[in-house]
């Protein structure tokens, strides 16, 4: 294995940010693979950044000054996905009033990003696969095919050999689009890229307030030790959040979200003779009354900040007895 050193030189050099061994071997698969036409699989949970690695990727390419165009497979209903991806003509449907490029045209010498490929119904898998194979679109509305040359990268967050067996992926677009592959690892398994991460997004969101914030020590062995269900996205919200709550230059405990602190708690106390009732309540007393402490006393703000109604905020305040 290579040192932490040159993992984190090979790691910046496509721009990611870490020192782990998991990181650097997607690094060296981005090199690997940037010069080539083929098209790239990049799979990995919600949150890892497989849009900055496919970015990463156009960016070492040969087509580095060509257009970067991104296609959110899960936001687009079917019914407009054909004209988003292929464009019409003038009068193909009805509030066609222009002519307009599809996202594989605006894509044309450079890479365009399908994100959450797993989220495409199989007409439109079929349609796809005709692209690949013979790299020609066609308007709707229009009869004249068009060559495009535009690097295919889909990324998705499923299993998609699971999909394929329950009949909702096409084997044959699968193959052609997994030729070559990259994972991405989950946060929780590269954790020593944690702190290193911490204190770069620290330092950006910093200087966007104009005052650099210094992190506590246990804030950052917490943040270390969590497994970061969110992956890397859950992280930046986290420090970004704890940067905004932070009245001093010293981010502690009380500047993280509400479900950190608690885990803290739980972590340290064993509950070894208490009912898990009695614990429940009492981590429910103490979060309400950070609240209001973060809140100066204000239980609309704290219920806000706690994601329950004010109804319920008044109850649990009335029901532990707290004075705010």
């Amino acid at each position: 294995d290579a040192s932490p050193h040159e993992n984190q030189n090979l790691i910046e050099s496509v721009g990611m940010v870490g020192i782990s061994n998991h990181l650097a071997e997607v690094a060296r698969l981005v090199k690997k693979y940037a010069p080539y036409k083929e098209t790239v699989l990049v799979r990995g949970e919600n949150g890892t950044g497989k849009e900055k690695i496919a970015r990463a990727i156009h960016e070492q390419s040969p087509r580095e000054k060509g257009p970067f165009v991104t296609v959110n497979c899960t936001a687009i209903t079917e019914s407009l996905f054909e004209s988003e991806l292929f464009g019409y003509e003038k009068g193909a449907f009805t509030g066609a009033a222009q002519q307009k490029q599809g996202k594989f045209e605006l894509a044309d010498g450079g890479t365009i990003v399908l994100d959450e490929i797993g989220e495409m119904s199989p007409y439109l898998q079929a349609k796809l696969l005709r692209v690949i194979e013979t790299k020609e679109i066609e308007r709707l509305g229009d009869v004249k095919k068009r060559k495009i040359d535009a690097r295919i990268i889909a990324t998705t967050n499923k299993d998609i050999t699971k999909e394929i067996k329950e009949g909702r992926f096409r084997e044959d677009l699968y193959f052609r689009l997994a030729q070559i592959h990259i994972t991405v690892p989950p946060l929780r398994e590269r954790k020593e890229d944690i702190p290193i991460l911490i204190e770069t997004y620290l330092l950006a969101f910093s200087k966007d307030s104009g005052e650099f914030k210094h992190i506590d020590k246990d804030v950052c062995d917490l943040l270390t030790e969590y497994d970061w269900p969110g992956n890397v996205r859950e992280l930046v919200n986290s420090i970004k959040r704890a940067v905004i709550m932070c009245d001093g230059n010293h981010i502690t405990l009380d500047d993280l979200p509400l479900h950190l602190k608690n885990k803290r708690r739980l972590d340290a106390n064993t509950y070894s003779d208490t009912l898990l009732d009695d614990a429940i309540s009492a981590t429910e007393k103490q979060m309400i009354i950070d609240a209001l402490k973060k809140t100066k006393g204000s239980q609309v703000k704290a219920a806000k900040l706690l994601g329950i109604s004010e109804r319920s905020m008044w109850y649990r305040v009335k029901k532990y007895g707290i004075v705010d």
